[in-house]
């Protein structure tokens, strides 16, 4: 290990953080870094050069606050195809989607959001004020008797920009070749989602999905008003164990 590198990480991640505190900082080189003559709590800035090396209590528990990560949890979207043949239907999108009826879903297509008290409409919304890349994807089939066809058909990413530009890529799924439950699969993917992006996938006939989108990172300026980087990173969610084997004699 490059305890070197370690410790030069670690020394500048704390300067930022103290920086960003208003408290000062007593560096490597020997010499006392302060932003602010008013510490934490107004009071005055520890002088570390003076011989008091250690931080206090509530510094150490503020900084080690900052440096967690909460984990993702998903947006669920429930979508139902009620139609007798396969049909397509659209997920975000909201610059174009939002205010249209129906949400410019395709005749026989319903969307709703799959957490109490909350609609697919502020979803929307949100999205138009706190974009998000999105880290993995989960299908799980509702269907009743099952459609896992619906697992397997591709996704399409889209963007349309103001000056007309066009970008699509697909997301294929793939089950796990481990992976003994067939009414759900997940899609590990790296992509931003705002007002102008856009998810499109298809169902076959009288058929449901719960779709869930879990946020790698959201952006949001009421983060600033607190101090705070505008953009949030989130943990990976642990959804599945992660299975280990060891071997010994």
């Amino acid at each position: 290990m490059n305890y070197s590198k370690y410790f030069a990480q670690a020394e500048g991640r704390m300067k930022s953080f103290l920086h960003d505190t208003g408290d000062g900082f007593h560096s490597a080189d020997g010499f006392f870094e302060t932003h602010n003559a008013a510490g934490i709590n107004g009071a005055t800035g520890v002088d570390y050069a003076e011989g008091d090396m250690n931080a206090t209590g509530a510094q150490v528990r503020a900084y080690a606050a900052s440096q967690r990560v909460d984990v993702s949890r998903p947006y669920i979207i429930n979508v139902a195809n009620g139609n007798a043949f396969l049909t397509n239907y659209l997920l975000f999108g909201s610059a174009a989607n939002r205010t249209a009826a129906g949400f410019n879903e395709p005749a026989g297509i319903t969307v709703t959001y799959g957490l109490a008290g909350y609609t697919y409409a502020q979803l929307l919304a949100d999205s138009e004020s706190k974009p998000f890349t999105i880290g993995r994807i989960r299908l799980d089939d509702t269907t009743a008797g099952g459609a896992v066809a619906n697992l397997t058909a591709p996704i399409t990413v889209s963007k349309t920009s103001s000056e007309g530009t066009l970008f699509q890529s697909p997301l294929t799924p793939y089950q796990a070749l481990n992976q003994f439950i067939t009414s759900a699969i997940e899609i590990p993917c790296n992509f931003e989602v705002d007002s102008d992006t856009q998810l499109q996938g298809s169902l076959i006939a009288t058929s449901s999905v719960r779709v869930s989108i879990f946020p790698a990172a959201r952006a949001s300026q009421t983060r600033q008003l607190n101090g705070k980087p505008e953009m949030k990173d989130l943990g990976r969610p642990q959804i599945g164990a992660i299975q280990t084997i060891r071997l010994t004699q």
